[in-house]
C-alpha cells in the first residue's frame, strides 16, 4: 500500500472514544498502524532522509525492538485505527546516581485530532503497571509536535530546555592528524578531571542543563554515565590535553548506535562535547569534534548524531555546522516531577 492511501485512511473514526492498551509482547503485527501513523507525523522527515532511512523502515524497526525489558508499551485506539503510542523505560544510571526511580518516554506518537487527554490516558496507565514508582520522568518531543506537547503538558510535565538535533556524514579522508598529539583515550586516570568539566557543561549534560538536581548528584551521574565508556562496548571516549598534560577538554561517542531504525550498523553518535572555560572554547571545540568524526569514520560509521541543549543562543549550533553537522529539527526536554 503506498504512503499516499495510508494517509488518505485518516477519517473521523478518530473522534471515537479511545481504547488504551499495554502491549506484552512482539508489537511486529502493529506495523502498519504505525506506519500509518509515522506518514501522519512529518517532524522527523528530515532527519530520516538524512540518516537514509524510510518510514516504513522505521515502523518496522520500532515494532520489532518494542518493547524492551523492563519497559512499558502503550497504545491507544478508537476500535478501529492505532491512534497513540507511547513507551517508558527506566533509565538506571540516573536512578542510581540520585536514589529516585528515573523514566524515560519515548517514543511518543499521536495522529492529529485526537483526544487531549490521549498521552495522559496512555501515560499514567503506564505508570500503573510499574512495579516501582517513577518519582521523575524526562520526555524528548519534536517541537512541531503541538499534540505530543500539549499532551504531555496536560500529564504535569514543563519544558525546561529547547535541543537541536544535528547529523553529519563522515568523512573519508581524516581531517584532524595534525593535532593528535594532543588527544588521549578516555581512561580511569582522566576520571576526576573529566567529571569537573562535565558537572558544569549545560550543553550536554542533561541534568547540569536543565533538571534542577543539585551539583553534587549532578557529579554522581556525570561519574557514572562517564564509567560506561570506559568500559561499555562500542563506548568510546577521548580527552583534549594542554602542553602540561592537563585535561581542557572531553568527548564521548558511540558506533553502531540504537537509532530505532534500521540500519543500527554505519550510525555512530558524539554523545557529548565539552570543554574546560580555562580553554580556547571555540578551537578546542572544533578540534575534539572533528577528531571524534574521524574516529567514528574508521570504525565504519557512515552518519553520525548529535543533539544540544540551546543554552548559550546558538553558539553551539554555529561550532556544529563548521565541523559538517547540519540541524535537521528541534525538540523540547520535558520533565515531571520534583528534582532534588
Amino acid at each position: 500500500m503506498s504512503l499516499w492511501n495510508l494517509k488518505s485512511l485518516e477519517s473521523n473514526t478518530s473522534r471515537r472514544a479511545l481504547r488504551i492498551h499495554r502491549i506484552m509482547g512482539s508489537a511486529k503485527e502493529l506495523t502498519l498502524e504505525v506506519l500509518r501513523l509515522l506518514v501522519l507525523y512529518p517532524h522527523e522527515d528530515k532527519a530520516l532522509k538524512k540518516i537514509g532511512v524510510s518510514k516504513e523502515e522505521t515502523a518496522a524497526r520500532l515494532c520489532e525492538t518494542l518493547p524492551r525489558p523492563g519497559g512499558v508499551l502503550m497504545t491507544a485506539d478508537n476500535g478501529s485505527r492505532l491512534q497513540g503510542l507511547l513507551y517508558i523505560e527506566p533509565l538506571l544510571g540516573p536512578s542510581a546516581a540520585t536514589d529516585m526511580h528515573v523514566w524515560n518516554v519515548g517514543p511518543l506518537i499521536v495522529a492529529p485530532n485526537v483526544p487531549g487527554n490521549t498521552v495522559s490516558a496512555m501515560l499514567e496507565k503506564s505508570l500503573g503497571a510499574l512495579s516501582v514508582s517513577a518519582d521523575f520522568i524526562t520526555a524528548r518531543v519534536p517541537s512541531a509536535d503541538a499534540n505530543a506537547v500539549k499532551g504531555l503538558q496536560q500529564a504535569g510535565f514543563e519544558v525546561v530546555s529547547g535541543e537541536a538535533v544535528a547529523v553529519a556524514k563522515a568523512s573519508k579522508t581524516p581531517r584532524n592528524r595534525k593535532t593528535d598529539a594532543g588527544f588521549a583515550i578516555l581512561g580511569p586516570e582522566h576520571l576526576d578531571a573529566v567529571m569537573d568539566i562535565a558537572c558544569d557543561c549545560r550543553q550536554c549534560n542533561s541534568f547540569a542543563c536543565n533538571q534542577g538536581f543539585n551539583r553534587n548528584l549532578v557529579c554522581r551521574y556525570s561519574g557514572l554515565d562517564l564509567k560506561s565508556y570506559i568500559y561499555e562496548r562500542n563506548k568510546n571516549g577521548l580527552v583534549a590535553l594542554d602542553s602540561d598534560g592537563n585535561v581542557v577538554g572531553f568527548a564521548t561517542y558511540v558506533s553502531d548506535v540504537d537509532t530505532n531504525t534500521p540500519p543500527a550498523h554505519g550510525v555512530g553518535s558524539m554523545d557529548q562535547l565539552c570543554v574546560s572555560v580555562d580553554g580556547d572554547n571555540p578551537k578546542l571545540e572544533k578540534a575534539l569534534g572533528t577528531k571524534v568524526l574521524d574516529e567514528l569514520s574508521e570504525r565504519g560509521m557512515e552518519t553520525i548524531l548529535t543533539k544540544t541543549f540551546m543554552t548559550d543562543s546558538g553558539a553551539r549550533v554555529e561550532s556544529l555546522s563548521k565541523m559538517g553537522f547540519e540541524v535537521t529539527h528541534s525538540n523540547l526536554v520535558m520533565r515531571r516531577g520534583s528534582a532534588r
